[in-house]
């Protein structure tokens, strides 16, 4: 042996020694790692497409692959329902009376109870009760009670109060009819001046005169009422009480208004205008519930249309240029839809549009919906009469007491939807470990199959053109060798310079290959 081979022979061994020693972990040295890491796994499930073709089963592999996904966004989305559901019923179940499920007009019976209220007075000391009492002494007292119309004993401690089921009551007395109307002829003269002084050449005179008889009216329910008794709910010093007594001196019957402002109304729970209630048949409810009757309407009565050119509204005329959700379908009006349009009986001379975008249509409910409107009554405080116990009784719809203090406890859907999560998770962990067997052998038989595929091709090369093949094989051998025993032979300052690895990029990057591919990196 020549002294360079010697040499270049001591220098490898020297280099294989330390990087053995540099790799032990307790300061041995280790032999020399030769044959390429075990893959018990494929880093990549692509089948060659040349395959498909050679066998025919793999068709319906891919096809069951296919499946296999579908079927899992099928679980993962039914799962993610369910437990949308259950956090739904738990948060929105039957502790929750005013919901969108629950709403006014669809409300349950198990969550809906019924308060029969009762107004009603009494007269004392009045002139035709006994003529010797002077006029003044006469006097009546009003009373608004009610009770909760089911079978629980009157005398229970336990029983909820009449005014639990109100957030505030208000009675506003108003004056005598002689009164009445003569600050009402003061308060015409002072708003015919007014409306006088203020006209405008250029202004609209009906935009003026209705502005003049919303104030108008305003001011004439301010001066209407001449007393008024409130009462509100306080959280932090609450009153319960059945029935609330107002008395006052008086030998004379009294108009008054009682309003009640009903609990637990959340703003969920709306009025629907009469166009919009004809409609969907619901005059209360939530946005969403209008909403969504409303889009039924629209698909039982084939409304919808999706062809931007049959639009003719005028809130339609110009197509949006960006292909959003909405843009492109368009809301075909009949004549019980072109009642919500706004000022629709104004002017019956501008033709109406027939046609509108259905991003439209949100805007369009919200100008029809409103918040619910507090109970008024109109009473009548009669002192020619003892007692008009009887005469004023009406029914207000409330919600069941006893959902407030069941509203921890699961409803029968939530534990329903409970058992199956758990019957879903349990199966689950059962088959887990038979489905990542399962993956295990149909990887290890990827991975053969895609072995015998590189064999396939290149016996099938030597077996068409064997010489150029093998030869290709002999320098690719050749070139393994070089680069496995560290003898490329490139020169020490070619190699530091950059553009040497921009000009042998290829070469490099199949020497690494080899060089990873035997466990030497």
């Amino acid at each position: 042996m020549s002294g360079s081979s010697k040499a270049n022979a001591k220098n490898n061994k020297k280099v294989v020694e330390v990087a053995n020693t540099n790799n032990a972990g307790n300061g041995k040295v280790l032999p020399q790692q030769i044959n390429p890491p075990q893959v018990s796994l494929p880093t990549d499930s692509y089948i060659p497409s040349y395959l498909s073709e050679l066998v025919p089963e793999l068709k319906s592999y891919q096809q069951l692959i296919e499946a296999e996904k579908r079927l899992d966004v099928y679980l993962a989305r039914k799962k993610i329902d369910l437990h949308q559901n259950v956090s739904q019923w738990s948060n929105n179940g039957v502790g929750s009376a005013f919901s969108m499920e629950n709403s006014l007009n669809r409300r349950n019976i198990e969550n809906t109870k019924y308060l029969r209220v009762f107004i009603s007075n009494i007269a004392e000391n009045q002139p035709w009760q006994d003529p010797s009492q002077e006029l003044s002494a006469g006097s009546w007292t009003m009373r608004v009670e009610g009770r909760l119309l089911d079978s629980q004993n009157v005398s229970d401690a336990n029983r909820p109060k009449f005014s639990s089921f109100f957030q505030a009551i208000a009675v506003d007395f108003k004056k005598k009819k002689n009164e009445s109307s003569s600050n009402k002829n003061e308060t015409d003269t002072a708003a015919t001046t007014t409306t006088t002084g203020l006209a405008l050449p250029n202004q609209n005179q009906d935009v003026e005169m209705k502005d003049v008889e919303m104030k108008d009216d305003v001011t004439k329910q301010e001066t209407d009422i001449a007393d008024a008794v409130e009462w509100h709910f306080d959280s932090k010093n609450p009153v319960e009480f059945d029935g609330l007594d107002i008395k006052r001196q008086g030998t004379e019957n009294i108009d008054c208004t009682v309003t009640m402002q009903l609990k637990n109304i959340t703003g969920k729970e709306l009025d629907y205008s009469p166009e919009l209630a004809s409609i969907i048949g619901l005059s209360q409810g939530s946005l969403h519930t209008a909403v969504y009757s409303l889009y039924k309407y629209l698909l039982i009565n084939k409304l919808l249309i999706n062809d931007e050119s049959n639009n003719q509204g005028p809130s339609s005329s110009s197509p949006s240029s960006e292909n959003t959700n909405g843009e492109k379908t368009i809301v075909q009006l009949d004549e019980f839809l072109s009642e919500l349009l706004p000022n629709s009986n104004i002017d019956e001379t501008v033709p109406k549009p027939t046609t509108i975008k259905l991003v439209d249509l949100l805007p369009l409910i919200n100008q029809h919906v409103s918040p619910l409107k507090p109970v008024k009554i109109n009473y009548t405080i009669r002192v020619d009469k003892a007692s008009t116990y009887g005469d004023c009784v009406f029914d207000l719809a409330v919600p069941n007491p006893q959902q407030s203090s069941n509203a921890k406890e699961p409803s029968e859907e939530s534990k329903e939807g409970l058992s199956l999560l758990a019957e879903l998770n349990n199966l689950t962990t059962e088959f887990k470990p038979k489905l990542q067997e399962l993956d295990m052998e149909a990887s290890a038989l990827q991975l053969q199959l895609n072995d015998s595929a590189s064999r396939y091709q290149f016996f099938k090369k030597i077996s068409s053109d064997p010489v150029p093949v093998l030869q290709e094989y002999i320098a690719s051998s050749a070139t393994a060798l070089k680069v496995l025993s560290g003898d490329e032979g490139y020169n020490e300052d070619t190699v530091r310079r950059s553009q040497f690895y921009k000009d042998n990029e290829a070469i490099l990057f199949e020497n690494l290959g080899v060089l990873l591919a035997n466990g030497r990196m």
